[in-house]
C-alpha cells in the first residue's frame, strides 16, 4: 500500500512465505520428490547442519590490529 504522500506501508514481513502444504514450495518439493513432511525436515536437518559449523574467525585488519 502506499499513502497519499506516496509512502510505502508494510502490513507484514512473512520471512517463511508459503509453507503450507498447498503452496508452492511444498509444491516444488513434490515435484522433486519429497513430500510435506520430509521437505519440513530436510530444512530443519540443513539449518541443523549449517549452526553445527565451526564459524570462521575474521582476519583483524593491518589498520586495526594492536
Amino acid at each position: 500500500m502506499v499513502r497519499a504522500g506516496g509512502e510505502p506501508v508494510v502490513l507484514e514481513v512473512n520471512t517463511l512465505p508459503g509453507m503450507t502444504e498447498t503452496s508452492l514450495l511444498p509444491k516444488a518439493a513434490a515435484a522433486a520428490g519429497l513430500d510435506y513432511a520430509q521437505l519440513c525436515q530436510r530444512m530443519v536437518d540443513l539449518a541443523l547442519q549449517r549452526n553445527e559449523k565451526p564459524k570462521m574467525k575474521r582476519a583483524k585488519s593491518p589498520e586495526f590490529a594492536a
